[in-house]
């Protein structure tokens, strides 16, 4: 592993800049005790070091200094779920039809479509 960052690197500096980020990016403390890696450690683990470096230095670059917000999975899956549901709406499906679709009651369905015409 350091020989590849030592062959990217221009000077000694960056070769250590690059070298541990890496490591500080790859080692995930473990949670209570466990001594199972973690699932994201895992990942990290399997990407081949060309890959996480660059993965590394566009996360770095883009969102250096800068706090960012990542929504939870069953969040991003919600917003795919409304615009699904929207679309379908904009087809003629009624709010009773898509209810049954999509399992959700009426007033949240409502509620979508509301708060799509109040962001247009």
């Amino acid at each position: 592993m350091l020989e590849f960052f030592r062959s990217i690197s221009e000077s000694e500096d960056e070769f250590i800049m690059y070298s541990s980020v890496f490591e500080r990016w790859t080692h995930i403390p473990k949670q209570s005790g466990s001594k199972e890696l973690s699932g994201l450690e895992k990942k990290l683990r399997k990407l081949n070091p060309a890959t996480a470096l660059s993965k590394i230095k566009l996360i770095t670059l883009t969102y250096g200094g800068k706090r960012v917000y990542i929504p939870k999975p069953e969040s991003f899956a919600r917003h795919l779920r409304n615009e699904k549901i929207l679309s379908l709406y904009d087809k003629g499906f009624t709010m009773k039809e898509l209810s049954a679709m999509f399992g959700i009651q009426n007033t949240a369905l409502r509620k979508i479509v509301k708060n799509r015409k109040k962001s247009k």
